[in-house]
């Protein structure tokens, strides 16, 4: 039961992440948005971001930190680096399937420097997003699933 809590925490925690992310972003972020644009976009990536946590910390999650306790590797810290890991994961893979295709589909005499330079800075934002969420959800998962039997331990 602590691990399908764990989960459901993370998942809670993803939406909490992306909101105050944006929340954030539109009290202090840069000027080129309108800030009600932050604001109006949250309901969006929670509708799409809380699936995808979903199926990497089933497929993913869960496996590596059962490894990682079998291993006593319980601290909170290396739950927030396996967080932060996992959480770029999925933007790292569809970076590398991008940069894939546009490998193949190099236009004869060159020219794709530009576009590489604007590939990895635009990817920045979004890798660290993803960062930001899996490094909430990995905590959540801890403070659920990990932190109770340890606490039995002591």
């Amino acid at each position: 039961m602590n691990r399908a809590g764990g989960v459901m925490a993370a998942l809670v925690a993803n939406a909490v992440a992306i909101a105050v992310l944006f929340a954030l972003l539109s009290a202090v972020g840069p000027g080129d948005r309108s800030r009600s644009g932050y604001v109006s976009a949250i309901p969006v990536y929670i509708l799409f971001g809380t699936p995808l946590a979903l199926v990497v910390a089933l497929v993913a999650g869960l496996p590596l930190a059962h490894w990682m306790e079998q291993r006593r590797r319980s601290r909170a810290a290396h739950f927030l680096v396996l967080g932060i890991g996992l959480g770029m994961l999925p933007f790292l893979l569809y970076f590398a399937y991008v940069a894939a295709y546009e490998l193949m589909h190099v236009p004869p005499g060159g020219g794709t420097a530009a576009r590489w330079d604007e590939g990895l800075l635009s990817g920045v934002p979004i890798l660290a997003m993803g960062a930001w969420c899996g490094a909430w959800s990995a905590l959540a998962y801890w403070w659920i699933a990990v932190r109770p039997k340890e606490r039995r331990d002591l």
